[in-house]
């Protein structure tokens, strides 16, 4: 099915609009009212009715909002081209998607953080501030990019005169144009629109200054056009939600995900998703490694400050210490070598048994058989007969 697309500008161009709020625990801004498209307007010789529109216009909710539409080698893409995330999404995307009299209204939420690591999204961030701040009231200028099948029946739209019906619209993304007004004419945008599929196609442009009788008001301001492109759509173009968010988190991370098949994005991310984990844990395995060595450096700052008595009481504890695991070997070896011999087992597999399990079997061993006792006789010992002082 043969597509086609176009570019609606609008303006930005009220302080009051925009805002900021605190989602998930950080500060976005927040533009209003931003307007998409409006019914039952005829551009370059096309009608977009109002059904077609009420029909379509929720695809806009969640769409990405790149800063200026994404080219690459000078060329038009979609938004959703991997190269076009990397270079021009900016953490911004439309929500709260209404109608309002024969105007599409949306809101545009931009990151504020993620936007400032970005050095157009910065650009756009300061444009912002400066609007908010009333140092540069220059209005912000929001072009939106959408796919329709064209029909071809003629007729008249508020004195304007069509030759094509715009149906089944599809929204591709809605891009913020901070320093642009978009071309005048059909001649300043002449050029090549390619989509996600690397096929080509004749790029115009058509003006919306003329498309209808009535004033838009400050909603979108004195001057709106938009730029038609000509491609082949289809069905592979069309991307999933989850998809998207796959991408979004692979580039964010400086994953390249150009050429990958749905089934190598799925592996790369879940790889990405095991890599920051292991990430997360070395990083709490070195705290926890360091803690231990400030511990035993503390340990030992305590013990070399410690008075002569302590020191030998010390180092008596540890040669008790030594002495108990050296019996506590032996009897474990006395147990193994019988269970080994009794059951005939592989070193391996009796070198893997301890507590309970060692002892039932070698209960069944000889009974009698002596088991070490490394206190059968320590009267004698210094440390348990020493005196601490006074």
């Amino acid at each position: 099915m043969t597509l086609k697309s176009v570019n609606v500008l609008s303006v930005v161009n009220s302080k009051s609009k925009i805002s900021t709020q605190i989602i998930d625990g950080k500060e976005h801004i927040v533009i209003k009212d931003v307007v998409p498209i409006v019914d039952d307007i005829v551009m370059n010789g096309i009608f977009y009715p109002a059904d077609e529109i009420n029909k379509s216009y929720m695809t806009l909710n969640d769409n990405l909002m790149p800063l200026d539409h994404p080219r690459i080698n000078n060329e038009n893409v979609s938004a959703l081209n991997p190269q076009a995330i990397n270079n021009f999404y900016i953490g911004a995307w439309g929500r709260n998607v209404r109608k309002s009299n024969d105007r599409v209204l949306m809101d545009a939420y931009i990151d504020r953080k993620f936007a400032e690591s970005t050095e157009k999204g910065r650009l756009l961030v300061n444009r912002l501030d400066d609007m908010m701040s009333g140092k540069n009231t220059t209005p912000i200028h929001v072009s939106t990019g959408l796919t329709y099948t064209p029909d071809n029946q003629s007729g008249t739209s508020k004195g304007k005169r069509y030759k094509s019906i715009a149906r089944n619209m599809k929204f591709d993304h809605v891009a913020i144009l901070p320093d642009k007004q978009g071309a005048a004419t059909p001649d300043d945008g002449v050029g090549i629109f390619v989509n996600s599929n690397g096929e080509k196609s004749p790029l115009e442009n058509a003006s919306l200054d003329d498309c209808t009788e009535e004033s838009l008001g400050h909603f979108i301001g004195q001057t709106i056009r938009d730029a038609f492109n000509k491609f082949q759509f289809n069905k592979k173009e069309e991307q999933d939600p989850m998809k998207k968010k796959i991408l979004l988190a692979l580039n964010t991370a400086g994953v390249k995900t150009d050429g990958l098949s749905e089934e190598q994005l799925l592996t790369a991310y879940n790889e990405q998703t095991v890599k920051e984990a292991l990430e997360k844990k070395g990083a709490s395995d070195e705290e926890a490694a360091k803690k231990k060595a400030e511990q035993e450096k503390k340990n030992a700052t305590n013990a070399e400050d410690a008075p002569a008595w302590a020191k030998t009481l010390m180092n008596k504890v540890a040669s008790l210490e030594l002495a108990v695991n050296a019996n506590t070997e032996k009897e474990l070896s006395v147990k193994r070598e019988a269970v080994k011999a009794k059951f005939n087992m592989t070193q391996t597999a009796v070198n893997a048994l301890s507590g309970e399990p060692l002892d039932a079997l070698y209960a069944q061993c000889v009974k009698t058989a002596p088991i070490s006792g490394g206190f059968a006789n320590n009267s004698d010992n210094s440390l348990l007969n020493m005196e601490a002082p006074e």
